[in-house]
């Protein structure tokens, strides 16, 4: 079992985030962790299919019972401009 995962820039491309999310759960032990990068955005566009804004990783979390996400980071995309996230999940 693992400790953690690291996925950036991945959900993005995930039509079904929350069968994506659940399937990883069973890799990690309890009290692991997920640090998830990904654009603060609500649009779509052609580089960011399927968005994922923190409201809705936290929507996610709820469901998939994890531990509430926890913003630890924010700054701008270097290539785009746009506004991206780091949030650290943990199972409980």
């Amino acid at each position: 079992m693992l400790h953690g995962l690291l996925m950036a820039n991945l959900l993005h491309f995930m039509r079904d985030q929350d069968s994506f999310l659940q399937s990883l759960l069973p890799l990690l032990r309890p009290g692991g962790s997920m640090l998830i990068v990904e654009y603060e955005q609500e649009h779509v566009i052609p580089w960011v299919p399927y968005p994922l804004p923190f409201a809705r990783l936290e929507a996610l979390a709820l469901q998939l019972q994890l531990e509430e996400p926890r913003r630890v980071g924010l700054r701008r995309s270097a290539s785009t401009g746009q506004s991206m996230y780091a949030a650290l999940c943990r199972v409980a």
